[in-house]
Order: C-alpha cells, then structure tokens, then sequence
C-alpha cells in the first residue's frame, strides 16, 4: 500500500495551518486508529504504520481491517487509485492570538477522505467530537471563549456579516446559515409544508429575514423546535395508545424507525399508527364466528355502532359508500 502525506503545512478548511513540528504523536502512535470521513460512529477501518516526518509534511502508511466490510471496500478503492486522500483529526490546539497557525496540538485520529476541502484537510476536534463545519468552527470560538481571535477580529466578521456590535451567537450563526446557501424564502417555503409556518406569515417573516438575518434565523430555528417538541408528545401519545389497544408491539429498532418517519412525514406516520388493527386472540376470532360479529353491517350499522373503526379505515368506508349507492340506486328503480 503507498504511503500518505496525511498533513503538512498547507492552508487548510478554516483559513489556517498547522505546524508540522507542533504535531504531538506519542499517544496517536500507541493507537494509531484510521476512520472514513472521520466518521467515528462508522467504526475503525484500519491503522496507520511508518509514521514519521518529512520536512513539513507529516507521512504514514495505511493497513486496512480486511476483515471488516467497509475496510475491506475503501482499500479497494484506495489500491485502484479512486481514493487519494488523508486527513488528521486534532484537539488541544494552541494558536495564537492575531494568527492562523496552530503551534501545537495533539494528533488523536487520521482518516481516509474522499473529497477533502484542499489535499490535505484537517479536522478539528473538540469535547471528543468533530468540529465538522465553519458554522461548528465559529460556534467553539464563540461559546468556549476561546482566544482564538480578538475584539478587532470581531469586528470585522460583524461588519462583513451586515450585523451590529451588539449581535449575539445566534445572530451570527443565523446570518452564517443564511449564507451557506438556504435563502430566507426557500426556508420559509420548507417551514410551510412541514406545517410549523402558517402560509399568512410569509411576507412578514421575508421582511424579517431581509432586515434582520439572526434574529430571524433563530425565531424559525425555535419554531421548528416547538412544533418538533409538541408532535413527540403526539407521537409518544399515539403510539401508548396502540401498544395499550394491542395494535402494536415492537422493540426499540421500530419504534426508532417510526420515530424518523414522523419527523420526516408527520400526517402519514400519523394516520398509520391510526389505522393499525387490533390484534385478534382466539377467543375474539371465536366470538366473531359465533355471532357474526359485523356480518352484513351496512354504513348506517358502522356510524350507529363503530364509527371509530368507519373514520379510521378508509377503503372499508369507501366499499360501504358504494354498495349504499347501488342499494339506493335499485331501489328507485322499483
């Protein structure tokens, strides 16, 4: 396998660079572990070996989990030449204040990248997890105090993002978001079909968006959170509600699954779980039998008897609507 220049002194994602020298490898090269995209939640993939320097340029060789499936899949990809690049996962960086070097930091994870941001990305790490954008990168600077810029530095990010010295974090990374690429009005549309934006406040809230990016970032930010909060307390009633009627049973995997369908399609989760049948023991299958529990019920019978059942099974209502059609129809025709 080829060896890789995991890093060097090249400008990298955030605007500055890291000094090669000030690379700390003495617990990187005890467990020397390689991701996919830094994606830890993925598993290892492999391990590193040769690691060493060259000048600026920080050197390793890549050994690959053959055992494992994605291993397996991105050596082939690496060997066949259709992957060629590296990143370095960091933390405990030193950068001093009024520059973009990182003197020093210490060198936790190294991965294999399909598309980096330039040859040699590098990812910052923080509390253990991945810096993973610039809006992530403006977040630790500005929450963790870090001294990583001063107030001139402020400053000018203010007055390039359009925003008053007295702008909040959320203000910043509300006009951040807004310049990543959603406009105000694509947003707006978005919040109209998932139903947590009435089509009425449109116009105000594009005038919100135009004079006042942060603060209309977070007011949709918070409405998305407060229709989100309010349909789990929906979707946890409705799915106590089929567990107790016996209409479902599942482990924690499905009710995960129904969990993502209702964030993603809240009235057709909802009807779903509405529509669910009971579940039958023998001694109901029986009951039925001998009675003939429903037999010959019309749509009169069900809206006098069981309207809930009519109101949730749609195609048992439309079967009932079209034989009363064909009763009235041949009655009039005596």
């Amino acid at each position: 396998m080829n060896e890789f220049v995991i890093s060097d002194e090249s400008v990298n994602r955030y605007g500055f660079k890291v000094l090669t020298s000030g690379i700390n490898l003495v617990e990187f090269k005890k467990n020397p572990v390689m991701y996919y995209n830094h994606q830890r939640e993925l598993g290892v993939i492999g391990r590193w070996k040769n690691i060493r320097t060259d000048g600026d340029k920080l050197l390793a060789t890549p050994v690959f989990d053959m055992n494992d499936e994605l291993g397996l899949k991105i050596s082939n990809k690496v060997e066949s030449g259709f992957i060629r690049a590296a990143s370095i996962g960091i933390q405990k960086e030193v950068i001093p204040p009024d520059t973009y070097t990182v003197n020093s930091c210490e060198l936790i994870e190294c991965s294999i990248c399909d598309i980096p941001a330039n040859k040699n990305a590098i990812m910052l790490y923080h509390d253990d997890k991945p810096v993973k954008d610039i809006e992530g990168y403006m977040k630790l600077i500005l929450t963790k105090k870090i001294n990583y810029m001063n107030d001139n530095d402020l400053k000018i990010i203010l007055t390039a993002l359009d925003l008053s010295s007295g702008a909040t974090v959320n203000d910043i990374l509300g006009r951040i978001e807004i310049l990543k690429g959603e406009e105000p009005g694509a947003m707006i549309e978005n919040a109209i079909r998932l139903n947590y934006i009435q089509s009425y406040e449109k116009e105000g809230l594009l005038q919100m968006g135009k004079a006042n990016p942060g603060l209309f970032g977070k007011y949709m930010n918070d409405r998305k959170v407060k229709l989100m909060d309010e349909r789990k307390k929906e979707f946890n009633t409705l799915i106590d509600e089929a567990r107790r009627d016996n209409r479902l049973n599942f482990d924690g995997r499905l009710r995960e699954f129904f969990e993502k369908s209702f964030e993603m399609d809240y009235e057709g989760t909802k009807y779903a779980l509405s529509v669910l049948p009971k579940k039958l023991f023998v001694r109901d299958i029986i009951n039925k039998t001998d009675t003939g529990y429903k037999t010959g019920w019309t749509l009169s019978d069900y809206r006098k008897k069981n309207p809930r059942e009519l109101s949730m099974n749609s195609g048992l209502y439309n079967r009932l609507l079209e034989e009363e059609k064909e009763r009235t129809s041949k009655n009039n025709n005596k």
